[in-house]
């Protein structure tokens, strides 16, 4: 369900953008159509939190922004914080470097540690419910505390609160399981866990990971994409959603390239055979051919549009997904996208 949302909130996106890109667009229109773009940005990323979490794969190390994990983590519990009526404080050190981390486990991580002080808070007053979510560098070291007004933890279960199926909660509320794997993440990233009652009262949950600054071997590391140069190009947009196909053709002809636009893959193959395009815009997912096979198509019977291929989806948390674009070398742009990010990609695209 979350990949079929992806689309329409691309189309979204992009109309909001083509109303932003005109000049005389009133101003009060205007603050409207940057709050519509704004929120479908929202909706985009919780929808991207809620795949990430969904979708297990294996352990993979990338450079990671832990205050942006947690606002992701945030953001995912946003709704039961919201209608808990507890307040959120966000006191981030935002010169944090990032670090080679499992993005996903971390948010795992961190969402076990908001979800206990939510439940934690249950049976405080409703006005003095406060989660406080704080970063801090030290030395070589990122610190996360995660802290909440509950009751707090009695001291002689600090030490046991990590064990396997081991809970405070009544029996049919928790697995106990919740810490005992955030314990085994923050290991696997050579870091540290623990809980400790704050001062003033309530938990507090510290996280501590090393900074990591280099790659493992044989990892890739990104492409600097080239600006646009102003090129006029011929460019065929393929995309079984109309919303797409429609704005990506507003807003590249009001670039200055020709463009042409289909809704199938096989039509887009016959399309192919018969003229030159300079880049070729594919869907990943369509349902006669997908973007997959067109390429694996054009690899043996045209290489040379395979070669000028930019792919568009919203599903770059499947490991198949991410395998087989990294296979190709071609450049990616994620759904719900960036207009700015095809004016990146094009000049790859015509290189190739």
């Amino acid at each position: 369900m979350a990949h079929e949302l992806n689309n329409p909130l691309a189309g979204i996106s992009a109309f909001a953008q083509l109303l932003l890109t005109e000049k005389r667009f009133p101003p009060d229109q205007r603050t409207a159509a940057e709050m519509i773009y704004a929120e479908a940005r929202r909706a985009s990323r919780i929808v991207q939190n809620l795949l990430t979490f969904a979708r297990q794969h294996k352990p993979e190390r990338t450079p990671t922004g832990v205050n942006q994990v947690l606002d992701d983590t945030l953001e995912l519990r946003g709704y039961e914080l919201r209608v808990r009526g507890i307040e959120v404080t966000r006191d981030y050190d935002e010169q944090i470097p990032e670090t080679m981390a499992d993005a996903h486990q971390l948010q795992q991580v961190f969402l076990n540690l908001v979800t206990n002080a939510e439940q934690a808070m249950e049976k405080s007053p409703r006005e003095s419910q406060r989660l406080i979510v704080r970063t801090r560098r030290t030395g070589a070291v990122i610190r996360i505390d995660v802290e909440d007004t509950g009751p707090g933890i009695p001291p002689n279960l600090l030490e046991r609160i990590f064990n396997p199926f081991f809970t405070t909660k009544p029996t049919g509320s928790g697995t106990g399981l919740g810490l005992s794997i955030s314990l085994g993440i923050v290991r696997e990233h050579e870091g540290r866990i623990w809980a400790e009652n704050a001062p003033q009262g309530g938990a507090r949950f510290i996280v501590e990971v090393p900074i990591v600054t280099h790659r493992a071997s044989g990892e890739s590391q990104a492409i600097p994409l080239v600006p646009l140069q102003g090129d006029r190009l011929q460019i065929l947009v393929v995309d079984d959603e109309a919303s797409v196909r429609v704005s990506l053709q507003r807003y590249l002809a009001g670039r200055g390239h020709e463009v042409e636009t289909t809704s199938s893959g096989r039509e887009a193959l016959g399309r192919l055979r018969e003229g030159r395009f300079d880049a070729v815009i594919v869907d990943m997912r369509m349902p006669d051919v997908s973007g997959e096979e067109l390429y694996r198509e054009l690899q043996t019977n045209d290489p040379q549009h395979a070669d000028r291929i930019i792919f568009t989806t919203g599903q770059l948390v499947d490991e198949q997904v991410r395998t087989f674009l990294a296979s190709t070398g071609r450049p990616c742009v994620p759904k719900p996208f960036e207009f700015a990010a095809f004016d990146q990609a094009l000049p790859a695209a015509r290189r190739g």
